[in-house]
């Protein structure tokens, strides 16, 4: 959303990012600025900074950062994995992203959780392999700590897309032991904590995949940063991973 204000005795253009929950301001020029219009990728607004009355177009802030998809197991957004799921994985096979828009059922990305454009027998197989796990992140929101059991087989996706376009961001995983949070401490996953995460660019998006064998320390909180980077942009997810 965009619009004219007066705020600071000028008349600048500022933007609300209603996803983020915050405004920006777009223009600072003392002279004359409004009637602001937004599309999805540029801000267009009439400028009279030349003595004129101008179009100015700009890029909206922030727009071209690359954009980190968590897919989970969880599809009810319920917290936790548990029958719901897998009928709502079910209720989507068989379908496919490059099916007629009025195919029945109908394609459901949240259904094809390993990322491979279509909602098979893997899609299900990645909710009945999380079965039980509590608190799971609901719509990306990831400030609590995913709970996960000791030697349980954790696996989940995640889909990386990028506004500029291709090529793809890169994408990456970082760890660190925040059991005591005054005294964090890096991990290795291979090596520390026997896990892998592996990823593939391709020409729409970048997937990442995470295999974890949970451990058997019961009581240690990790802290997962997965980072993509365009060259110009970076984005950051954190996930923290309480093991009980």
């Amino acid at each position: 959303m965009v619009w004219t204000d007066w705020r600071d005795a000028t008349t600048d253009v500022w933007l609300y990012d209603i996803g983020l929950g915050e405004e920006q301001i777009v223009t600072t020029d003392l002279d004359y600025q409004s009637s602001p219009v937004i599309s999805a990728t540029k801000i267009v607004w009439r400028d009279e900074r030349t003595g004129n009355r101008d179009l100015f177009v700009s890029e909206i802030p922030g727009n071209n950062a690359p954009v980190i998809k968590f897919l989970d197991p969880d599809l009810t957004n319920d917290g936790s994995v548990t029958v719901g799921d897998i009928g709502a994985v079910v209720a989507c096979f068989g379908t496919s992203e490059t099916q007629p828009d009025d195919f029945i059922p109908p394609w459901v990305p949240a259904c094809d959780l390993n990322v491979d454009g279509s909602v098979t027998i893997g899609d299900i197989g990645l909710v009945v392999g999380n079965f039980g796990t509590a608190n799971w992140p609901t719509f990306n929101s990831i400030e609590d700590p995913l709970s996960a059991f000791t030697t349980q087989k954790m696996q989940f996706f995640l889909r990386v897309t990028d506004p500029d376009g291709a090529p793809q961001p890169s994408l990456n995983m970082s760890v660190r032991d925040v059991t005591d949070p005054e005294n964090p401490a890096s991990v290795d996953f291979a090596t520390d904590l026997v896990g892998t995460f592996t990823t593939s660019i391709g020409p729409v998006f970048t997937r990442g995949e995470f295999l974890w064998l949970v451990p058997t320390d019961a009581g240690k909180t990790y802290e997962f940063t997965f980072t993509a980077d365009d060259g110009p942009d970076t984005t950051e997810l954190i996930l923290y991973i309480e093991v009980i």
